[in-house]
């Protein structure tokens, strides 16, 4: 029995090469898997100013007039809440949940986003019906629809720019005549 070479049990002949090829294939492959792989969140995270945009309501009640919400110069911070999860924070008052995917986030179901929107109607409940996030280049544009207790519609675009402004809406601001807080009566806060 000695030096008398073993029988292979197996014959593997080119699987092992194979096998390695496949392994190789398989981890180069395993990024593109899932819509883009790996944490989608971080080209958002981190403060954003609203370079341009307004919401505009619409309001069927006869005699009631409710201007323009201007979003330039609003300060907001994109949070990760997981891999494809984003929050926004908007003053104290509106925290909005998106999902990502790739260079778009979506807003998540059933998000309310509460605003003050000036005379008459004061702070009020946003129930966002959509509200999408185009990164692009540096920036992200925006398009937003939502309506409020089941009175008045709002939609608007918008743009955000990277950065914060200290022109942003102090604790919350009101409205005079389309402007907001920190911007003074009817004016507009700008950007820089």
């Amino acid at each position: 029995m000695r030096g008398m070479r073993r029988k292979p049990v197996a014959s593997f002949g080119l699987a092992p090469r194979h096998l390695a090829l496949a392994a190789l294939l398989a981890l180069a492959a395993a990024p593109s898997c899932g819509g883009g792989g790996g944490n989608q969140t971080a080209k958002f995270v981190g403060p954003w100013t609203f370079s341009a945009g307004t919401l505009t309501p619409m309001c069927p009640l006869a005699g009631l007039t409710v201007p323009s919400f201007n979003l330039m110069g609003l300060n907001v911070t994109f949070q990760e809440v997981d891999g494809s999860t984003i929050s926004l924070t908007l003053n104290t008052s509106c925290v909005v949940k998106f999902k990502v995917s790739g260079s778009k986030a979506t807003v998540a179901p059933n998000q309310t986003c509460s605003l003050d929107v000036g005379a008459p109607l004061g702070m009020v409940n946003i129930d966002i019906t959509t509200w999408t996030l185009s990164l692009v280049g540096g920036h992200i544009d925006c398009t937003i629809d939502g309506s409020a207790a089941g009175l008045c519609t709002a939609m608007g675009t918008a743009t955000l720019v990277p950065g914060t402004t200290d022109a942003g809406v102090l604790g919350g601001g009101g409205h005079g005549g389309g402007g907001h807080g920190g911007a003074g009566a009817g004016g507009s806060a700008g950007v820089g």
